[in-house]
């Protein structure tokens, strides 16, 4: 077989299919389509030309139609076909479908039908029991659903290792740094929750263009979020982070892409923080606070509520603290509760307001009375940044 020496891609594509035919059917696999529009998703104009590259790349697979029998791409995200794929109108898209669902990961009964001697091997370091084992796994590397009413499956390259290494590391998540998505989210004013439990329409969940990215798809498609939930007569999915591992990487990443702070400094902060909350010293937490964003360097800017609320909810998610944002009542939502086994915070943010401000706004809107029941000691906090000083001011009251 010879091919002919061509400068062009496109062409060295179409000799290559063309030499191949000559022996038999051709089956094209192509993984990680997107990887070229990716790495410049950050630059439209580099985007827009790399997708205009592989179009015409892709192309040559619907002029080759008669002499190709399969061909099976893969990639973290989905382009609309009229961005990349046009003409190419053969494709069938699987990524929701609940045939494929499964897949791709381990569900449950197959950890078990074909893993059970490595589990085995894990008692005593994971677990007691095989059962414990599988169960610390499942915290930590299940959780994901590719479908509306799909089972659930675990990360098959973080159980791998996992069970090669004897330990529960954040192993998928370290494979990679999505640098991407944290711009993303810097870019755009995006609240907590807007990014960690969305709630999209099917539609939502499609093809979508370089030049306009919407975030929380973007998430669910590379695997930080995936469905939790299925609303049929709505047709509404709610997305949620699947597992342990995906919530502390992502949590880290946060951290540090949002403050440019080592990871291991962000987190003695966060340590400090929280032994503040213990002791229920507000005046030393904000202290901590100002420290903590005293030691951002000045290239870095906070620049809306989002965000802080953003930095503060990852920093404080560093520590494993149980903190829930945008907690909604009958008056309102609360920008940040923190749950302490003998304690509850109900914080009110505020940007370039006053701290005063914040912490009126949740006894007037009574953020508080769903937590009354808890037999726990309530704390209201406000708090307000000053984008311009760069300083945080506190007010809090007990209930």
């Amino acid at each position: 077989m010879v091919v002919e020496k061509t400068d062009s891609v496109k062409d060295l594509f179409d000799d290559l299919i063309q030499a191949l035919s000559s022996i038999n059917s051709v089956v094209i696999l192509i993984d990680e389509y997107d990887k070229p529009i990716l790495d410049y998703v950050h630059d439209v104009l580099q985007a827009n030309a790399r997708r205009e590259i592989l179009r015409n790349f892709y192309l040559i697979i619907k002029a080759a139609d008669q002499l190709v029998r399969f061909a099976f791409l893969t990639g973290v995200t989905k382009f609309a076909k009229t961005s990349i794929f046009s003409g190419l109108n053969n494709l069938r898209d699987i990524s929701l479908s609940e045939k494929y669902a499964t897949l791709l990961g381990y569900t449950h009964q197959e950890l078990i039908d074909n893993f059970t001697p490595h589990l085995e091997n894990q008692v005593s370091l994971l677990g007691n029991t095989v059962d414990a084992v599988v169960e610390s796994l499942q915290s930590q590397y299940d959780g994901y659903r590719f479908a509306k009413n799909a089972t659930l499956l675990f990360n098959p390259y973080s159980v791998l290792t996992s069970l090669t290494e004897h330990a529960l590391g954040n192993y998928w998540f370290a494979s990679g740094t999505p640098t991407f998505l944290i711009n993303l989210i810097k870019q755009g004013d995006y609240d907590v929750n807007s990014v960690t439990h969305p709630v999209l329409n099917a539609d939502d969940l499609g093809s979508f263009e370089p030049e306009n990215i919407p975030l929380p798809a973007l998430l669910f498609q590379t695997g930080y979020l995936t469905i939790a939930a299925y609303e049929p007569q709505t047709d509404n999915y709610t997305l949620a982070i699947p597992n342990r591992e995906v919530y502390r990487g992502f949590m880290r990443q946060l951290a540090n892409g949002l403050t440019m702070l080592p990871v291991d400094k962000s987190l003695e902060y966060a340590k400090r923080m929280f032994k503040k909350f213990l002791s229920v010293d507000i005046e030393g937490l904000g202290k901590v606070l100002q420290e903590f964003f005293n030691r951002m360097p000045y290239t870095v800017h906070v620049k809306s509520e989002s965000q802080l609320q953003f930095v503060l909810y990852a920093i404080f998610a560093l520590i494993g603290v149980a903190v829930d944002p945008e907690v909604t009542t009958s008056l309102g939502r609360a920008d940040l509760v923190v749950s302490l086994p003998k304690l509850i915070y109900v914080i009110e943010l505020k940007f370039n307001g006053s701290a005063q401000q914040a912490l009126e706004q949740i006894q007037d809107k009574k953020y508080y009375e769903k937590y009354l029941s808890a037999d726990k000691q309530i704390t209201l906090v406000g708090i307000n940044f000053d984008q311009k000083t760069k300083t945080v001011s506190l007010e809090s009251s007990g209930i």
